[in-house]
Formats: C-alpha cells, structure tokens, sequence
C-alpha cells in the first residue's frame, strides 16, 4: 500500500501558502489555518475511499467469538469516524444507529441483537451523519470541545 501522506505535495502546499505572508507581521489572532484542516481531511477522505473500494472480503468482519461486527474508530482534529465493517450474510437495510454523546449502538443484527461501542471523546449527536457503501457502515460523528459538554449542577452539603 502506498503511504497516503506525500511528503512533497505537503511542503510545497505550505510555500504557497505562505509565499505572501510576511513573517515578522503575523497576527495569531487572524491567521486563517483552514487550509490544513482541509489539507488533512482530503488525506483522510483519501485513506478511507482506499479502504472502501478495496474491502478485503477475505478479513472476517464479524468477531466468530462474540458476533460483533468489526469496527475501526478514527479519532481526528474535528471528528471522531467509525467505520462498521457489515457482512453481506446482513441485512444492512435493517441496521439502526442509537448515538448519546459517548457511545454508539448498532441495532437491528442476527437474532436480535445489538453492539455498543464505547467512544473515547464526547461527540455531537445531532450534526452526527452515517451513509453505507461497499460493506461498510460510516458514521461521522464532530467531537465536542471539552467546554461544550453539558454538566448538571450538584448541590453540596456542607457538615460543618
């Protein structure tokens, strides 16, 4: 498999786009950066396009221990992606995704059945997106900032 970072295309992606800035002058405050995080979801965008057309059929994509179905979770800058590797023996019109903000439910497996998975940051359940293509269930999840996560105010009792 080739590397999906080149090194190369990088570097002179950078040149140009700090070809017209002046160094000594740069405000941090109003340095547009969006070009990188584009740069790294096209890369990403890439990586996955690779997986999806080359699904290995030969990798079981069902723990024959448990029945779960193989998942990959990818944890990046703004968004936490997991792909859901679905076998062709399911039904994959039948599958149903449950989402809090810090875990993923498949529904609708064999016999019933459910998967969870525990995600490792909290995300947003609503702005959340899945589509389905070549044996593969991809759900995009955004993460949250840990300032954004909703806490309740506990009353403390003081024994004093």
């Amino acid at each position: 498999m080739s590397n999906l970072f080149d090194q190369h295309q990088f570097n002179k992606l950078i040149r140009d786009q700090m070809s017209n800035t002046n160094l000594n002058n740069i405000d941090p405050n109003n340095l547009d950066l969006s070009w990188i995080d584009k740069y790294v979801s096209d890369t990403i965008e890439k990586a996955f396009s690779r997986t999806s057309s080359n699904v290995d059929s030969s990798k079981p994509k069902v723990n024959t221990n448990t029945g779960e179905l193989k998942t990959d979770l990818l944890d990046i800058h703004h968004y936490l992606i997991a792909k859901i590797y679905i076998p062709k023996h399911i039904d994959h019109k039948k599958i149903k995704l449950g989402l809090n903000s810090n875990k993923l439910k498949i529904k609708g497996l064999p016999s019933g059945n459910s998967q969870t998975i525990n995600l490792p940051t909290h995300i947003d359940t609503y702005d959340s997106k899945a589509i389905y293509k070549n044996q593969i269930l991809e759900v995009r999840m955004p993460k949250l900032p840990d300032d954004d996560e909703d806490y309740n105010s506990v009353k403390v009792h003081f024994d004093d």
